[in-house]
């Protein structure tokens, strides 16, 4: 299966290939990526917005990378998505824009949202029902 990753981030790799300084995070991004892209049924495709005119493409080990200009993006999206023809789409947050352009600019794709760090949802289940006078109580590591 060819899976396309549309990211909010450069993976590290590939933002330090392309000659790409600036913020590395999503480290969780990168180690799922290696192991899906281990996987001999599985193409890896990953996509991210970057600060420049032109997509720059890599493929580094099993991985094709593509950054995207942010300018025009859309267009810069739906060539990748033709030239790729990936199976599905994984749009990794909705927080910026690329992911609904791209919906937009290529409707028929097969894509999926996924959605990470809610936490002000999980705040609201974080204690699971006990009450808070059995979550406020001492323990014996806080008296010792």
């Amino acid at each position: 299966m060819k899976i396309m990753w549309l990211c909010n981030i450069l993976i590290k790799e590939f933002a330090e290939a392309i000659g790409q300084n600036g913020y590395y995070g999503g480290g969780w991004m990168e180690a799922l990526s290696k192991d899906i892209s281990n996987r001999t049924d599985n193409d890896l495709v990953i996509c991210a917005p970057y600060r420049g005119k032109c997509i720059l493409d890599k493929k580094i080990g099993n991985i094709h990378y593509y950054a995207f200009p942010t300018i025009k993006m859309e267009i810069a999206l739906k060539k990748i998505y033709s030239e790729q023809k990936p199976d599905i789409v994984h749009i990794h947050g909705t927080e910026f824009s690329h992911g609904y352009k791209f919906i937009k600019e290529v409707p028929n794709a097969k894509w999926v949202v996924s959605i990470q760090g809610l936490v002000s949802v999980y705040a609201n289940h974080f204690y699971a029902g006990v009450p808070s006078n059995i979550v406020n109580k001492k323990t014996l590591a806080q008296i010792a």
